[in-house]
């Protein structure tokens, strides 16, 4: 749930890097489930607030499937505090959601099929996060 990607060098035994990699060396059944440019670029148009509901309610299904509550309560916390902090203002509806209307309810199943690590990283890419924040989230993360 939390790995980076798979090492493409360990399924033929030839990672030279080995411990030092940075790449995950466990054995992965399928491949990630990979939002297309079109459905990136709509998340990266759609409200912070609207985007960040959306994704820590996957994160939180996530977690609990994966039995990873407590290990992830860090970045929960994180995810959380960063969606309190913003101002009421920019939750108005101008409207500007709705051309997004036929990706939000395929969001959270689309959502489902990715990792923890992959929809963190995907808040992470929205154009509206802070440096600060992406970086206490990234350290979590990691830990």
């Amino acid at each position: 749930e939390v790995c980076q990607r798979p090492c493409m060098f360990v399924a033929t035994g030839m990672c030279a890097s080995g411990a030092s990699c940075g790449y995950c060396h466990l054995h992965h059944d399928k491949r990630q489930m990979r939002l297309d440019k079109r459905q990136r670029e709509m998340l990266a148009k759609m409200r912070l607030p609207k985007f960040l509901d959306i994704i820590i309610q996957s994160l939180y299904r996530r977690a609990e499937a994966a039995g990873m509550m407590e290990a992830a309560a860090e970045v929960m916390s994180i995810m959380e505090e960063w969606r309190l902090t913003i101002p009421l203002q920019t939750e108005l509806d101008t409207g500007a959601d709705k051309h997004y209307a036929q990706l939000i309810p395929k969001l959270p199943s689309m959502l489902s099929k990715m990792s923890f690590r992959a929809q963190v990283s995907l808040a992470l890419r929205h154009p509206s996060v802070e440096h600060g924040r992406a970086e206490q989230l990234v350290e979590a993360l990691d830990q």
